[in-house]
């Protein structure tokens, strides 16, 4: 019962944000990518042959997200879909956590406890309110930990439970290794130390990452597909606003959480210490962390182990006053929750906000034509106004990257007409949004450049604008 209480209360946490973000905004997801997977699961579920991003006019890469979206968008209808996907790999996830620490000798309550927390990870709500890939990425990772480390198999390898606890384990792991190379490396490290650290046999790991590695060669032979594997590698430079919730950050650390991890990390180190390894290896990971937001996922779920551990001791310690102890408690309490409303607001509040329905709705009305806007936003007007964009998160992947990027640029740099006419007709440009950050970041709040071109070349026509800054505009081509 108190599992089924936690998940059910997990569940209904990400429901919550994921309605209100939605009859606030009219916007389902945070910007991002979450709008490409939705668009790429439609095209599935049109044509499950699906080869060719038409509307982009390149190449479609398959990942099984997208057909497991595309399969709930057939079994739940499209709406429920978006709801529904991301909230229930969030409450499998939960489970598959709560497992994997029983497996480990962790104790139920403190489990239970720990899964609990999950609500306060700024990692976990962000990545089980959107649609993406990494959603799918996290949840298949832990199921072939909780499946490949069951005591069905290494207690009994032979029998009828075990193989299948083990062919689990193996087809979750090829499905991963498909889904996002990267992540399956994670996965097959973090198998290795806990092999290593519950004295099982290494043969048997070998074995099961061997397999997937067979069904990736002759993909990498005779596709195209490498050089996305390589960008879910998802390293980045480290800053305080990339790593704090409080500062923005969108699949961050909160920083209460990491104040209470370092407090049960120091507690443990010198309580236990004949698992100082894992503390050290779990350390490791949460410094490596910091360049990757997949990795920060992983460890912002391995703090909250010590965040119980933290609470736990603080709680139990002898107190001289009862009534500090429970002020102590009820503080740990506020805290948490406030954390967890906080960051849940950030999200409900993020952009796209509901100024753009009204945007997104103009432009859809208008004749086909290529539009040029910020890359954070082009998976969200291809879905919204069905409009080609220059730019979008996934333009990187593709060799025209380059000169695609430059055309943007020079455009985005021109004053005059007469410079930027040429970016404009090699692009096949038709309409700019010029966005709040665009204003902010290319220049400064000052009208210049591309700014200044459409507010006074005769050759742009407004279409739309908003109190927050964003401006749509129409280029007559002649």
């Amino acid at each position: 019962m108190p599992i089924l209480l936690s998940v059910s209360f997990i569940a209904l946490f990400l429901f919550s944000i994921i309605f209100i973000r939605t009859g606030r905004t009219g916007f389902p997801y945070p910007n991002g990518e979450s709008y490409y997977n939705l668009r790429m699961s439609e095209e599935i579920y049109l044509d499950v042959l699906f080869s060719e991003d038409t509307l982009q006019g390149r190449m479609y890469y398959p990942n099984p997200f997208h057909y497991l979206a595309a399969y709930a968008r057939d079994l739940l209808g499209s709406e429920k879909m978006k709801v529904c996907l991301p909230v229930l790999l969030g409450v499998m996830t939960a489970f598959l956590f709560y497992r994997l620490l029983s497996m480990l000798g962790f104790p139920k309550k403190n489990a239970i406890f720990a899964m609990l927390l999950l609500v306060a990870s700024p990692a976990f709500v962000s990545t089980f309110t959107s649609l993406s890939i990494n959603s799918l990425v996290i949840t298949l990772s832990f199921l072939a930990l909780v499946t490949y480390f069951s005591k069905s198999y290494w207690d009994a390898p032979w029998k009828n439970a075990g193989k299948v606890s083990f062919a689990i384990a193996l087809v979750t792991l090829t499905i991963l290794s498909l889904t996002s190379i990267y992540a399956f490396f994670l996965t097959i490290i973090f198998m290795l130390l806990i092999s290593i650290f519950e004295s099982r046999s290494l043969k048997t790991l070998l074995i099961s990452s061997s397999i997937p590695f067979l069904v990736l060669i002759p993909i990498f032979l005779f596709t195209n597909f490498i050089s996305t594997t390589l960008n879910s590698f998802d390293f980045q430079a480290a800053t305080l606003s990339s790593l704090l919730s409080i500062l923005g950050a969108k699949s961050g650390f909160d920083l209460f959480v990491l104040i209470l991890f370092f407090t049960g990390l120091i507690i443990i180190w010198f309580f236990i210490k004949r698992i100082r390894p894992y503390h050290v290896a779990v350390l490791l990971i949460s410094l490596a962390s910091v360049f990757s937001p997949l990795l920060r996922i992983y460890a912002s779920m391995a703090m909250l182990v010590y965040c119980v551990v933290a609470i736990k001791h603080l709680y139990y310690r002898k107190w001289e006053l009862e009534v500090v102890k429970l002020g102590t408690t009820f503080l740990l309490v506020c805290a948490l929750v406030f954390s967890s409303l906080s960051y849940a607001n950030m999200i409900i509040n993020s952009e796209p906000g509901p100024e753009l329905i009204g945007v997104a709705t103009q432009l859809k009305s208008m004749p086909f034509g290529v539009l040029l806007t910020e890359p954070e936003y082009g998976f969200l007007f291809q879905e919204y106004s069905g409009k080609k964009t220059i730019l979008d998160g996934q333009s990187m992947n593709f060799k025209d990257y380059a000169l695609k990027l430059y055309r943007y640029d020079s455009i985005l740099n021109s004053s005059r007409i007469k410079d930027a006419l040429p970016f404009l007709k090699e692009s096949k440009v038709s309409y700019i949004l010029i966005t709040p950050g665009m204003k902010e970041s290319l220049w400064a709040g000052k009208e210049e450049k591309a700014l200044f071109l459409v507010r006074n070349s005769e050759r742009f026509e407004s279409l739309a604008a908003t109190d927050s800054g964003f401006e749509l505009w129409y280029f007559r081509p002649e």
